[in-house]
């Protein structure tokens, strides 16, 4: 026979959340927060010890525990008991550890608990404190004991669950075994734990309950004074602060004089049933911490039980003793017990989160690398990473000297909540950061002829007084075209295009990069940023009496912005230099259009005239010629005839 307790999950949580809730009024553990959750896979292995008790038998739980590094303080995990385990322990702590096993102490050196744990029926709830919060990596162990239940069968099956879908099963023993002799000639003590609300016995909590057997009958008086030890009081008659407790009491008992055995299912008598007198003195009459019990007399063949509670008042000690002197009309002797808590316990361990620190990334739109041209704007970020707990102060340096030779600062467009304070050729970031946030600025590619330093924006921001760190390039580089008569001088009105080089030859026409005209120059094209590389250049119009540039012309950018022509004799009418700002130029010289008669001034006019009256006397030598020649045709037909 199997006993599953996994229908009894969802009960078990609702009562996991109660218990918590309940356990941060009643400890003082702290605010409750606005959301605690259940970690449903948070045990990780259980192991029972011994593996098949016997029904009756204590049994050792032992677990592994870890939660998400997402867990905080009121976070809670559960492991559900089957009937059949029977609670012992009623709570313990896990106390915190270091790599090394040590203790974790806080501030005022008093140890730090990493969880707590409650044992109710069928339930144990482990409560994250916020320990949780400040560790990462969480995990621990944990072991009590529970009973198992005298209703177990031997030969049966209990599971216990726990994670998601794990489980350990414990074979319950036979009880077998002989029966013990009990020499009633002698008194006996004993004591257990004891819940008066539930009545379940052996279970940890606020009271203990005591008993003393006197010897076996028949006895004329018997006097039991009994000694609590440290940490209990007696709970006496009258008194009404521990309701469904019962008073000190006497019962007789009927025992086999073979074995000194109760027989089963033989009752318990009072002392009016067997004709005894029972005088009891607690409390303040008998001394702060005894109680004296007098019976007169004990009947043959039974023995006396004194049965009395106590209240637990120090829950710090691990045992509590008890002591009693039975004084029959022969004989005195003296019995004592101790009740031992069950150990309980485990451990809590974190990994510490890093110490605060920040770092910083540099990123660039558009990107690093890219090739950049006159009047473009850069946008720079800075983005600080904050790791660890806590906050970390931000003191970097963003150096612009090697950016601000080719470019102008444009503005701070984000100051990320940090002071950005704006030097000669830098910027100086200060502040203090408990979480990530970015800075970002922008720049402009100086305009042509507005001065050019390297043509390289090469930036770097750097932690404090570091060397180096985080950065971007990117080369300024683009071509001019200059557009100019056969005697040097610059014509207006011509306009170009580039197309790409496809397998040598023309390809589609570029828009990007585009030549356009230069502001307040005369024939004076250039391009945006241009990458190195093979490109066609094609006039598309050209200045009033000035021929076309007669094909496209192919050439090539290097890497420093120089300019080669691929074919220099076949492009008589192109020529490359430095533009005197290190950049290439391209300068296409024009030559005049041959003009048409009618065309232009008096001069054409007299040629023309000129001209014709050339054409006139031919004109009319031929007209002449062929007069005479027809005429001397006619004579001599005449004459034949």
């Amino acid at each position: 026979m199997k006993v599953s307790w996994r229908r009894l999950r969802s009960t078990t949580r609702l009562m996991a959340c109660a218990v918590a809730a309940s356990l941060v009024v009643a400890f003082g553990w702290g605010a409750a927060p606005a959301r605690a959750d259940v970690i449903d896979d948070a045990i990780k292995t259980v192991t029972v010890t011994p593996a098949n008790p016997k029904p009756g038998q204590s049994l050792r739980l032992d677990l592994t525990w870890a939660v998400p590094d997402s867990a905080t303080a009121g976070d809670t995990f559960t492991l559900a008991l089957p009937g059949e385990l029977v609670r012992i322990t009623t709570a313990f702590d896990l106390p915190a550890v270091d790599e090394h096993g040590d203790p974790v102490r806080d501030a005022n050196g008093a140890p730090v608990v990493a969880a707590r744990a409650v044992v109710e029926d069928g339930l144990v709830t482990f409560t994250l404190t916020q320990y949780a919060d400040e560790r990462q990596n969480v995990r621990g162990t944990a072991f009590f004991e529970v009973r198992l239940s005298y209703d177990a069968q031997p030969g049966s099956t209990v599971v216990v669950e726990y994670g998601l879908e794990s489980t350990i099963e414990i074979e319950v023993g036979s009880s077998g075994g002989s029966v013990e002799k009990i020499d009633r000639t002698k008194p006996y003590k004993g004591g257990t734990w004891r819940d008066p609300g539930s009545g379940i016995t052996g279970a940890e909590g606020d009271y203990l309950q005591y008993y003393v057997s006197s010897p076996g009958g028949p006895l004329q008086t018997v006097t039991v004074v009994d000694t609590l030890g440290p940490g209990q009081e007696f709970i006496c008659p009258g008194d009404d602060t521990a309701p469904k407790v019962t008073m000190p009491r006497v019962l007789f008992y009927a025992f086999d004089p073979a074995t000194g055995m109760v027989p089963t299912g033989t009752a318990p008598e009072t002392p009016e049933q067997v004709g005894s007198a029972v005088t009891i003195a607690c409390g303040a009459e008998a001394g702060a911490q005894q109680m004296t019990f007098t019976v007169s007399p004990v009947p043959s063949g039974r023995y006396a039980q004194f049965v009395y509670w106590v209240r637990v008042t120090d829950k710090t000690l691990t045992s509590y003793s008890n002591a009693a002197s039975v004084r029959t009309s022969t004989t005195q002797e003296g019995v004592t017990t101790t009740i031992v808590r069950k150990d309980a316990g485990g451990t809590g361990l974190g990994d510490q989160f890093p110490s605060a620190a920040v770092t910083v990334d540099k990123t660039a739109d558009p990107a690093s690398g890219t090739t950049v041209g006159p009047g473009q704007v850069v946008t720079y970020r800075l983005a600080f990473d904050h790791s660890g707990t806590g906050e970390a102060q931000v003191d970097f340096t963003d150096r612009l000297g090697a950016v601000l030779d080719d470019a102008d600062f444009v503005g701070i467009i984000d100051d990320g909540g940090l002071s950005v304070e704006r030097l000669a050729d830098s910027l100086h970031i200060t502040g203090v950061l408990s979480a990530d946030t970015q800075v970002a600025y922008t720049v402009r590619v100086k305009p042509v002829g507005d001065g050019a330093g390297d043509h390289l924006l090469r930036n770097v921001v750097v932690a404090g007084d570091e060397p180096d760190g985080p950065g971007t390039e990117h080369p300024v580089r683009y071509l001019y075209v200059a557009k100019v008569g056969d005697d040097g001088a610059a014509l207006a009105g011509a306009q170009f295009v580039l197309r790409a080089d496809e397998a040598h030859a023309p390809g589609a026409v570029l828009t990007d990069p585009t030549l356009v005209a230069v502001e307040g120059e005369t024939g004076l094209f250039v391009t945006g940023a241009i990458e190195p590389g093979a490109y066609w250049l094609e006039e598309v119009a050209a200045p009033d009496g000035f021929d076309l540039l007669a094909a496209p012309v192919r050439f090539e950018v290097a890497e420093d912005g120089g300019v080669t022509l691929t074919d220099p004799a076949a492009s008589t009418q192109i020529a490359v230099s430095d533009s005197g700002d290190g950049m290439g130029l391209i300068t296409v010289t024009d030559r005049r259009t041959l003009t048409l008669p009618l065309t232009g001034g008096p001069g054409d006019l007299a040629f023309w005239l000129c001209g014709g009256a050339v054409l006139a006397l031919v004109a009319a030598g031929l007209i002449a010629g062929r007069r005479t020649a027809g005429g001397g045709s006619r004579r001599a037909q005449a004459a034949d005839r």
